[in-house]
């Protein structure tokens, strides 16, 4: 729901930052629009270790249930 909307906040934070700091509220949106896909991939691959690892504990139970 929030990466929806992701890109609005992005356009609005970014012309905020202008008018207050100036033009290195570019750095800043660069940064944050280079981090937010890294977080997403990185999440992804807890995600297939957190599945992974669920399986062998499935096992385990059942091995012992």
């Amino acid at each position: 729901m929030f990466s929806t909307g992701l890109p609005l906040l992005m356009i609005g934070y970014t012309i905020i930052l202008l008018t207050r700091v100036g033009w290195p509220a570019f750095i800043g949106m660069g940064l944050f629009a280079i981090v937010v896909p890294l977080i997403n991939w990185v999440s992804s691959l807890n995600g297939d270790v957190s599945k992974e690892i669920n399986y062998f504990k499935d096992q385990r139970v059942q091995t012992t249930a």
